[in-house]
């Protein structure tokens, strides 16, 4: 009984939505959509990779270039992954509930 009143306290997400709220602060869909355990997740390695690249950045050699490179394209993934992945959760919770 209790997880049918937790399905009917949860509710269907827009999808839509949950990738959205990811576009602008990675994991933010996530909780959106049900999964505050996975949004968290990546919003802490969102901020880790954030700092790495910034780090990077400040040191201004130009040996570090390639390093810069990976880093900010590490982020990039990081973040098209993350709003992806908001939507695709966002549906699976919503395929569960009835």
């Amino acid at each position: 009984m209790s997880e049918t009143r937790a399905k009917i306290l949860i509710g269907k997400k827009n999808p839509i939505i949950a990738a959205v709220a990811s576009f602008f602060i990675p994991g933010l869909g996530h909780i959106y959509g049900g999964d505050a355990r996975k949004g968290i997740g990546f919003l802490m390695i969102a901020i880790i990779f954030a700092l790495i690249w910034l780090s990077l950045l400040q040191i201004q050699q130009p040996h570090m270039a390639g390093a810069i490179l990976v880093a900010g394209g590490a982020c990039v993934l990081l973040w098209i992954g993350t709003i992806y992945d908001a939507y695709k959760t966002a549906k699976e919770i919503n395929s569960k509930i009835q």
